[in-house]
């Protein structure tokens, strides 16, 4: 009996010998690509860039990583390709685009359910911030309450033109669009020649690109996209202060999930289970790694992680909701961002 239980025993050791050492053959000379909504400029460049300088040392087999950036319709274009195109077996993750949740649920567009993209780990947790050049004179809300200001987005579908669109809904500003930059990087360069007179940027983007501009008062910071306000903000409002009806509530809790989700990792949905256990045991052992955490810092990016597990139960508390209010929420979607689509 002893004998047939060591034997047992060895024979469970070898087959995770050999499974594991299975995984390793199928990354090593593999190229993962780390696909972006967005231009590389943009904070989801700059996490790509740095995740793809370190991740790959903690898989198995050490497969190259190379960010591709696969911009258009604010995130949309490559959250359907990553749902319906990109391959489903570990080689294509993404710094996932914030905004997964409102196009699940109300973007006629999205070809896809939230809940289905596998979730590797959280990065960092994300602000967006409403910033005013100095030149506009623009200090506070109440300034774009009182005459028209433009605002620069690289598109209507994303974070930086929805907050001031739900704004004018909500918070009786009167912001126009100027849509169609190119990226983040190019509505800043915008905003230096006087083109337009706000944007908005990510924390995340705030302290790896424009620390310098924000020091010497070239920026003010006036709103932030957020449930509530920020501890590095503590006295600028927060759009979802504003929200009144049962439906506005509801959209705001979406809409500000953004923060939440941050910059996160996922994997494309169906990845087999034990390929998603390999990829987060690597994510772990990156967000412990000295030269991970220097690298991050180097560029000017913060470290807040939170695991895929905790990510998943969000996506699903957030989806959650019943038809009539999601009905509701979608009519004020339609109304307030329906030209984004």
């Amino acid at each position: 009996m002893r004998a047939a239980r060591l034997l047992a025993s060895l024979c469970v050791l070898l087959a995770l010998s050999n499974a594991a050492r299975a995984q390793e053959d199928f990354y090593k000379g593999k190229t993962v690509r780390i696909v972006i909504g967005t231009a590389v400029g943009a904070s989801y460049g700059v996490f790509a860039q740095v995740v793809a300088r370190h991740l790959g040392r903690f898989i198995p087999g050490e497969p190259a990583l190379v960010p591709v950036a696969m911009p258009g319709a604010g995130g949309l274009v490559a959250l359907n390709h990553l749902a319906n195109v990109a391959p489903k077996d570990g080689t294509v993750i993404s710094v996932i685009h914030v905004t997964l949740v409102q196009e699940s649920l109300f973007n006629d567009k999205a070809n896809f359910d939230a809940r289905d993209f596998k979730w590797i780990g959280r990065l960092d947790s994300l602000g967006f911030v409403g910033l005013a050049s100095k030149s506009s004179g623009i200090k506070t809300l109440e300034d774009a309450r009182k005459r028209e200001i433009i605002a620069g987005s690289p598109g209507l579908n994303n974070v930086p033109a929805q907050a001031p669109l739900v704004l004018n809904r909500i918070g009786g500003t009167r912001f126009k669009l100027i849509s169609g930059y190119s990226g983040v990087g190019q509505v800043f360069l915008a905003l230096e020649r006087g083109e337009v007179e706000v944007a908005v940027a990510s924390l995340a983007t705030m302290s790896s690109v424009l620390t310098d501009k924000l020091k010497n008062g070239d920026l003010l910071p006036f709103f932030v996209q957020a449930g509530q306000r920020l501890k590095q903000y503590p006295d600028i409002p927060a759009i979802g202060e504003f929200a009144r009806s049962d439906a506005e509530k509801a959209f705001m809790k979406v809409f500000t999930l953004t923060s939440d989700l941050g910059r996160a990792l996922a994997a494309t949905p169906g990845v087999p289970d034990d390929r998603m256990t390999i990829l987060r045991n690597a994510w772990r052992r990156m967000m412990d790694d000295p030269g991970f955490k220097a690298d991050a810092a180097k560029v000017g990016l913060d470290l807040d992680p939170l695991d895929a597990d905790a990510l998943a139960k969000m996506v699903r508390d957030a989806m959650d909701m019943e038809p009539p209010l999601r009905a509701e929420v979608k009519k004020f979607y339609d109304q307030v961002l329906g030209g984004a689509q």
